[in-house]
């Protein structure tokens, strides 16, 4: 696993486990579920049923986290930029980039 997998896995862990936590003994954590994505996490945002991830060269990934063990993408928006960042605000995901060029 390279340091990308390490980001994407260590996000999505990090959401997962929050989303099973909840309300539950904190020391007793265990992995419910994981998922990679193209490239690597930069930023997550989650609501109770979807995460949305900052897939830095991969875009912006949509991913329904209503089943822990389980999360599915869902969608994703990739705009030709570095997904750098994403932020929810009522029903929309503002998400910061950086452009770049070969």
């Amino acid at each position: 696993m390279n340091r990308f997998d390490k980001s994407v896995f260590t996000h999505l862990m990090l959401l997962l486990l929050l989303a099973g936590a909840s309300g539950a003994d904190s020391l007793n954590v265990r992995r419910l579920g994981s998922l990679d994505t193209p490239d690597f996490a930069r930023s997550v945002a989650a609501t109770k049923q979807n995460a949305f991830v900052a897939d830095n060269g991969g875009g912006l990934r949509a991913i329904d986290v209503s089943d822990p063990g389980n999360p599915q993408e869902v969608g994703y928006y990739y705009s030709g930029n570095l997904a750098t960042g994403v932020v929810l605000f009522d029903t929309l995901a503002y998400v910061p980039e950086i452009e770049w060029a070969l």
